[in-house]
């Protein structure tokens, strides 16, 4: 029994010389407290929504604990990305945000849980200039301390603009006529396609010349000038539409962006009309090289028989207008059609006066083209997007109609959700297959 007290006793002898304790001591200090807590840094973000178009944004850098001075660069305290769907759409420049940026002396400030450092700005989507969707911030602070940092903050924000849009006619009255007029976009970078609804003529080539110098209604929000010239006479001659004009044209001729619109909308508008092919230009009852700001007008023009897919212009007037734009090569797959008319699949197009018709949320689940009938397979999100704007609903589904059937072996379109085919959509009953109209985008 003695002998085994003495093992014990040696073996806590060692275990003491291990540990590293003194022998000597006549009392064990034991720590009460296991950590100490230090003041750290912390950044936070205040997403606020002002309206649909507007977020209030509230960036703070406070501490939890005691003060710590902090170097910042309060010419530009903090970056700010814009991110969709993981792709980076650009950079924001803080200085040109911040309505009131604080009054501070010195480039080193103290703060503290109870005496933060506050900053406040508001994004607008028309400023920013981006279309509709799903974003995120990230904001990462500009501090020139190097013993502080804080890891940057991830902020979800969306946009979705206030516009009208006005279905296709699907017919017109027996004793009216209805014109496919082309007018340059504000911006004088696309022509828009309008239906003008005239009482009915037995000779639309000679009315549409008057309704094209008349120029868009202004309810349109399009630039309400005529886009071609004074002093024009039309001829018909084997399917061609002969212009002639006067040598000189002024700003038809000397200006660019005039000269693209009033060629593409000669071009454009004549060729809509039945027994039109092609437009041969005269100047002064003479066919010459280069004319409309060195174009090559020598020979009969033709419209583009591109496959196309039809964006949306908003206007000033909050008309969203379908605009065509033409796709080349490997663009014209079904695939690339439907992925180019959404944002992330094409970027560079949209912005916040040029939207995308289909939401990232809708997805094509596959095709299938079949004597001239595409059905498109499409997910429970095209039934889903847009539930409170039947608006945007109709200008999505009209977007797809004509854009897929722009393409030369497409005729009409079947749409599906789970295999079962959808007929009524935004407000409007369409047939199995679905055929787009030809009154695009009515005036009224």
């Amino acid at each position: 029994m003695l002998r085994a007290i003495k093992n014990i006793t040696l073996l806590v002898l060692i275990c003491f010389i291990a540990s590293g304790i003194p022998l000597y001591l006549d009392k064990l200090s034991v720590p009460t407290s296991f950590g100490i807590i230090s003041s750290q840094l912390l950044l936070d973000v205040q997403p606020i929504q002002k309206s649909p178009t507007q977020w209030d944004i509230d960036v703070t850098f406070s501490t939890n604990n005691k003060a710590i001075p902090i170097a910042l660069n309060f010419n530009n305290p903090f970056t700010i990305d814009l991110y969709h769907d993981e792709v980076h759409i650009k950079s924001l420049n803080p200085k040109e945000l911040i309505s009131n940026p604080p009054n501070l002396s010195t480039e080193t400030i103290e703060i503290t849980k109870d005496n933060p450092l506050a900053f406040q700005f508001s994004i607008k989507q028309d400023k920013i200039d981006i279309p509709d969707g799903n974003y995120r911030l990230k904001i990462k602070s500009n501090i020139i301390n190097e013993d502080q940092s804080i890891s940057p903050f991830d902020v979800a924000i969306n946009f979705q603009s206030d516009y009208t849009y006005i279905p296709s006619l699907q017919s017109i009255k027996s004793n009216e006529t209805a014109l496919l007029l082309h007018f340059p976009s504000a911006e004088y970078n696309h022509l828009i396609p309008i239906t003008r609804i005239i009482p009915y003529t037995k000779t639309p080539l000679k009315s549409v010349l008057v309704q094209l110098q008349k120029g868009p209604f202004s309810e349109l929000g399009l630039p309400v000038t005529s886009p071609i010239p004074t002093n024009v006479r039309l001829k018909l001659n084997k399917e061609i539409a002969n212009v002639y004009l006067p040598s000189e044209i002024g700003k038809y001729n000397n200006n660019a962006t005039d000269a693209f619109s009033a060629l593409g909308s000669f071009v454009n508008t004549l060729t809509a009309i039945d027994g039109v092919k092609g437009v041969q230009f005269y100047f002064n009852r003479k066919i010459v090289e280069t004319a409309f700001h060195g174009e090559i007008v020598s020979e009969p023009l033709y419209s583009s028989n591109a496959t196309k897919i039809y964006i949306g212009t908003i206007t000033p007037t909050k008309r969203v207008l379908l605009t065509p734009i033409d796709l080349t090569g490997k663009e014209t797959t079904v695939e690339n059609i439907f992925q180019k008319m959404k944002y992330s699949g094409s970027p560079e197009i949209y912005h916040y006066q040029i939207q995308p018709p289909i939401p990232d949320s809708v997805e094509l689940m596959s095709s299938k083209l079949q004597n001239g009938i595409l059905t498109l397979e499409l997910n429970d999100g095209f039934l889903e997007a847009y539930s409170d704007h039947k608006d945007k609903q109709a200008f999505m589904l009209e977007a797809m109609l004509y854009s897929f059937t722009s393409h030369p072996d497409i005729e009409g379109i079947i749409f599906q959700v789970n295999e079962t085919p959808v007929t009524s959509f935004g407000g409007l009953q369409f047939p199995i297959p679905a055929i787009p109209s030809k009154y695009i985008n009515p005036e009224k």
